[in-house]
């Protein structure tokens, strides 16, 4: 299912498609066949994934209200997340700058919009476009490289809205109960990252005008 934004320009509304749904509808097919096995083979993929989401979602909340430096309270049954997320939270929050969170981003030329999780000043990062990610586990070296993809996409759309506080890098923030791991990129890596999701832009656009025609 393709998710769209309607973004007004000065020539009216115009309809771009999100992030994620650029990078699922692109997704390469070896990876896509295995996901599908996956849902095969174990019949309790589907309450895990509810589960997960809740998860994820009240985490995330929470991140983001104690990053805007408002109390904010996580249910017990996570404190073992809250542990580890706190003295990140408290780290960023100790910085001058402020938090954004939950911005909708756009980029005309690309064609893509999407709501980037948070922006703040990370030390030794400076103004960074940070994704959140919760998992129950390990990391696998695979969502690492999804999520930084997806970060990229959001930085160069947040570029291109808001000349006037540009971010250098980005970040994917994973918080599991047994600690936090922050992936970050500076530089030639995170013009790498955009590129290639250029890249799949362009292919999500020739396939949706195939389709379309």
């Amino acid at each position: 299912m393709v998710r769209w934004y309607s973004i007004p320009t000065e020539a009216g509304t115009v309809r771009l498609a999100s992030v994620t749904t650029i990078l699922e509808a692109t997704m390469r097919g070896d990876r896509r066949g295995r996901l599908m096995m996956n849902q095969v083979k174990n019949p309790t993929v589907y309450p895990k994934k509810i589960a997960a989401r809740k998860r994820g979602n009240s985490i995330d909340a929470y991140v983001k209200t104690r990053l805007k430096r408002k109390s904010a309270l996580l249910s017990p049954i996570y404190k073992r997340y809250k542990s580890c997320i706190d003295p990140w939270i408290n780290q960023v929050i100790n910085r001058p700058a402020f938090a954004v969170c939950d911005q909708v981003v756009f980029n005309h030329e690309q064609g893509y919009a999407g709501t980037l999780d948070v922006v703040c000043d990370l030390p030794d990062w400076g103004m960074t476009v940070v994704n959140i990610k919760t998992c129950a586990f390990k990391i696998f070296p695979e969502a690492i490289e999804s999520a930084l993809l997806q970060t990229a996409a959001y930085r160069a759309a947040w570029n291109s809205c808001h000349c006037a506080l540009r971010t250098n890098a980005i970040a994917a923030v994973f918080i599991s109960p047994y600690g936090l791991t922050v992936e970050a990129r500076i530089g030639n890596d995170v013009e790498r990252y955009t590129q290639q999701f250029y890249q799949r832009c362009r292919q999500f656009a020739a396939a949706h005008n195939a389709s379309s025609a």
